[in-house]
């Protein structure tokens, strides 16, 4: 026979564990929203920064053609991403990092992974030559003659490239970057650098 304070204590054990129950409900709710939010908020961070890259793309070309210097495009298959290239000094998969092609690259594009591998489609004239290293990579892998390693690429007219199937592309402009894939988002760090030149 339960006495008075046992009937209390059971009670009250069960109203406590009705109140831990409706703080847990609430929390789950309170936590879908947030993720709610942060899927939002990352779908309005890609919109914006790819009418960025947009505008960076346009300025570009503005500027080359006020210049009367050459226009180099690269088109990216199959995610169909034309590129303008400019400054040349940089490598193939700088700038699609900073228009938002997250090539992958295993050892940070010093060409021996063989990751950001592409195969070149039209324009194989228009690239400068294999370097020693590049070459190595190329024999140690077996690779097709078409295959280039954008890392090394730096193209002097246009071009189309196929990426392979296998590549995990990340992406440079919708997320916010880990450290194991970019320290800071390609597409402002890009501008910067156009900034600084022409300052």
């Amino acid at each position: 026979m339960m006495t008075p304070v046992s009937v209390v204590m059971f009670f009250f054990l069960i109203a406590a564990a009705l109140v831990v129950w409706l703080y847990a409900r609430k929390l789950k709710k309170q936590n879908a929203e947030a993720h709610e939010q942060i899927f939002e908020l990352r779908k309005e961070i890609r919109i914006t920064r790819r009418a960025s890259l947009k505008n960076f793309n346009e300025f570009k070309l503005n500027l080359l053609k006020k210049r009367n210097q050459p226009i180099v495009t690269v088109l990216f298959l199959p995610v169909y991403e034309e590129i303008v290239l400019w400054p040349q000094r940089k490598s193939l998969m700088m700038h699609a990092h900073e228009n938002g092609i997250g090539v992958p690259s295993a050892c940070l594009g010093i060409s021996q992974c063989g990751t950001c591998k592409v195969k070149i489609m039209t324009g194989p004239e228009n690239v400068l030559p294999r370097a020693n290293i590049e070459k190595g990579v190329m024999e140690m892998y077996d690779l097709d003659p078409s295959v280039r390693f954008t890392c090394m690429m730096r193209p002097t007219g246009d071009m189309i490239v196929q990426i392979y199937p296998e590549q995990k592309l990340f992406d440079t402009v919708g997320t916010f970057p880990s450290a194991s894939e970019m320290e800071e988002d390609a597409a402002t760090f890009g501008i910067k650098c156009v900034e600084q030149i022409y300052q």
